[in-house]
């Protein structure tokens, strides 16, 4: 009895031996854990109310785009996840989710910008796809752009346009700067089925220099014209400047200041080509060697190649403008002459030669003679002086009248009165 009752008492330490073993194991406290927090979260959950993952498609805004810049951007709508409490969902405007893109401070270019999603409170941002966003500011100007008239496809031979008015006359392009600056022209096209009609005709603008696609980010106003012309018989007419060719050189007088031909165009009839490829016309030779000042000549223009003639004017009115290539010269040693009557039998000067500077023209100062009557004097007049010691000025008479006197060197001089 007492053996079968010591093995019982043996089992049972044994499993309780087994059981606080397992009760004190790492494992069982790990699996113990998890059970707590699992209990903890199903009451929470339970008390407030379980969360739930919404998923939303939201219009992206594009904020802050700077002034005088136009926004290109491929991403118009981010997907957009978030959670929150169900009770949260269930009384949600899908109006409260935004994702918007600052464009503050930045210059034209392109730039790769991060996607900001705005949630109310209380509702935590899951994800957003893209987060980033490619996008590219573009400087917008403004540009004035003549009208001119093409006939679409060209007019026929033989054919010319007459008295083409065109309303209004320009037309104002607005649009980003790369594709402003690449217009070279606007312009109507008008079939010459209808242009024989003879009425007014109203007509799109077209750049021809835009594609379709270029097209629709240009602003044009107006975006039609009113044309109307005449047709009629007859070989196409441009005007053309002239141009005036000169040879030789002015007289060394003289330099050359300007010239002014009249008319300055002259209208120039031929085919159309042909009239495309001539970019002036000229003046025969004007020999500028035998020019004289303020000469206005009627010079013939030059032969045109063989298809082209002169509509009407075959010479122009050619004004050859020259001024006067005036130079200085130094004169020294010029002997200082007394003059005038004194009270004393003579004068001694101090210093006795001076030094002068005039200005003429050159072929005049090349015939300057120093001391003939075109020539230079320098003259102290000593009429009326009874000092014996006196500081006069200099005098310089030139001879000629188109010698201008610019310097004297020295001004002045003493004289000194010489006694017996």
């Amino acid at each position: 009895m007492n053996s079968v009752t010591s093995g019982l008492e043996a089992v049972k330490k044994m499993k309780f031996d087994r059981l606080d073993k397992l009760l004190s194991s790492s494992l069982f406290l790990k699996i113990l854990s998890l059970a707590v927090a699992f209990f903890l979260w199903f009451y929470v959950s339970s008390e407030v109310g379980s969360e739930t993952v919404r998923e939303f498609l939201v219009p992206v805004e594009y904020r802050n785009t700077p002034a005088g810049l136009e926004l290109k951007a491929q991403l118009r709508e981010v997907h957009l996840q978030a959670m929150a409490g169900t009770n949260l969902f269930s009384f949600f405007d899908e109006g409260n989710v935004r994702v918007e893109v600052d464009l503050n401070g930045l210059d034209p270019g392109r730039y790769r910008l991060n996607v900001r999603p705005l949630l109310p409170s209380g509702m935590r941002l899951v994800s957003v796809t893209p987060s980033q966003v490619e996008v590219e500011l573009i400087r917008i100007v403004e540009r004035v752009l003549p009208l001119r008239a093409e006939v679409r496809g060209g007019l026929p031979p033989g054919l010319l346009l007459e008295d083409v008015q065109i309303t209004p006359s320009e037309i104002t392009v607005r649009g980003p700067e790369e594709q402003i600056a690449a217009l070279k022209t606007a312009r109507l096209e008008p079939r010459i089925e209808d242009l024989r009609k003879g009425e007014p005709l109203e007509l799109d603008v077209h750049l021809p220099e835009l594609t379709s696609a270029m097209r629709s980010s240009v602003l044009v106003v107006p975006e039609k014209a009113t044309l109307s012309a005449r047709v009629l018989e007859g070989l196409p007419t441009r005007s053309i400047p002239v141009r005036t060719r000169l040879v030789g050189e002015p007289n060394r007088d003289y330099s050359l200041s300007g010239v002014i031909v009249e008319p300055a165009e002259v209208t120039i009839q031929g085919p159309t080509a042909a009239l495309d490829g001539l970019e002036e016309v000229v003046t025969e030779p004007i020999d500028l060697s035998e020019i004289t000042q303020g000469s206005t000549l009627v010079v013939p223009l030059a032969a045109l190649p063989e298809t082209l003639d002169y509509a009407a004017d075959r010479a122009v009115q050619v004004q050859i403008l020259l001024q006067e290539r005036k130079t200085t010269r130094l004169y020294s040693g010029i002997p200082v002459t007394v003059v005038g009557r004194s009270v004393y039998p003579g004068w001694r000067v101090e210093p006795n030669q001076v030094n002068v500077v005039v200005e003429a023209l050159p072929s005049r100062l090349e015939a300057l003679d120093i001391g003939e009557t075109m020539g230079i004097e320098a003259v102290v007049d000593v009429t009326n002086i009874v000092s014996r010691k006196l500081t006069v000025p200099v005098q310089i008479r030139i001879g000629a009248s188109d010698v201008t006197l610019r310097r004297t060197d020295p001004g002045e001089v003493t004289v000194y009165a010489l006694i017996d």
